[in-house]
C-alpha cells in the first residue's frame, strides 16, 4: 500500500513539474520598474519557428511573451520574421527587458526593438520599415536579465502602436521580451477648463425719490377792523374836492 501511495505522489509531482510552464506569470523579471505598464496586446509575428519548411509551433512567437525562461522565439530564417506586440493605443518605450536564449547567446548581438504606427507583416518586414528604438551591441553573458534604460535608446518619447523584436544577423532567438512604458495620451497637456461666463449683475434698484412735502400756505392774514365805514371814506374824498373847487373860485 505504502509503494501505491509512493508511486500516485511521484506521478502527480512529476505532472506537476510538467506543466509549470504553461501557468509561468508574465511578466516574469525581478522588481517590476515602478510607474510604468507593461506594454501587452495582440502578438505579433512568426506564430511558429524555425524551420520555415517545417515550422515548428513551441517557437512561434508566443514563447517570447510567456514568462517562461525556458522556451525561446526563433524566426523562420535569417531576417525572416519577428516577434512583438500590438497595442490598443500609443505607448512610449520607458524600458526593455530581455532574457536571452540561453543556447545561443551570440545571437544576442545585433538583436533590435523597433516601433512602427504603420503595422507591416513578418514576411515583408525589415529594419527599415520602422523605427529602430534600440540595438544591442555584443553577445550575451549567461543567466541574466539585460535591462535597458531609456538613455540608451536610439529614439526618445516617440508613441508607437507596435513593438517588434528583430535579428536580421543569422537567427533571431530570444527566451523574453518585456516592454515597459506609458501610454501617450497620460502625458498629454491636459486641454484647460473652459471659463466659465461671468454671472449677469444685476442692475441696482433705481433710489425711492420721497415726493418734496406741499409747501405751507401761510393763513390769511386778518386786516384789523378800524371802525371807519365806506362812506365815511367818501365823505372825506368829497370834502377835499370841494374845498379844492373853493380854492380855484379865490
Amino acid at each position: 500500500m505504502k509503494k501505491i501511495i509512493a508511486l500516485t505522489l511521484s506521478t502527480v509531482l512529476l505532472a506537476m513539474l510538467m506543466i509549470m510552464p504553461v501557468f509561468a506569470a508574465y511578466p516574469s523579471s525581478p522588481n517590476h520598474p515602478a510607474g510604468l505598464q507593461i506594454m501587452m496586446g495582440e502578438l505579433i509575428g512568426n506564430d511558429s519557428g524555425w524551420p520555415e519548411d517545417n515550422p515548428n509551433p513551441d517557437t512561434g512567437r508566443h514563447a517570447a511573451f510567456d514568462g517562461d525562461e525556458y522556451t525561446f522565439y526563433d524566426a523562420y530564417s535569417v531576417g525572416r520574421g519577428y516577434a512583438g506586440v500590438s497595442l490598443s493605443e500609443p505607448y512610449i518605450l520607458r524600458e526593455i527587458r530581455i532574457y536571452p536564449r540561453q543556447d545561443q547567446l551570440a545571437r544576442f548581438d545585433g538583436a533590435m526593438i523597433i516601433g512602427m504606427n504603420d503595422l507591416v507583416t513578418w514576411d515583408e518586414f525589415d529594419r527599415d520599415k520602422g523605427t529602430v528604438i534600440w540595438e544591442s551591441m555584443e553577445p550575451a553573458d549567461p543567466d541574466m536579465w539585460y535591462i535597458i534604460k531609456e538613455d540608451q535608446f536610439n529614439v526618445k518619447d516617440q508613441a508607437f502602436r507596435y513593438y517588434v523584436y528583430y535579428r536580421d544577423m543569422d537567427h533571431c532567438d530570444v527566451a523574453e521580451v518585456e516592454l515597459w512604458g506609458v501610454t501617450a495620451a497620460s502625458l498629454a497637456a491636459p486641454e484647460p477648463a473652459p471659463e466659465a461666463a461671468p454671472a449677469p449683475v444685476e442692475a441696482a434698484p433705481a433710489p425711492v425719490v420721497a415726493a418734496p412735502a406741499p409747501a405751507p400756505v401761510a393763513a390769511p392774514v386778518a386786516v384789523p377792523q378800524t371802525g371807519v365805514t365806506s362812506l365815511a371814506i367818501l365823505g372825506v374824498i368829497g370834502a377835499a374836492v370841494t374845498f379844492g373847487a373853493v380854492r380855484r373860485r379865490k
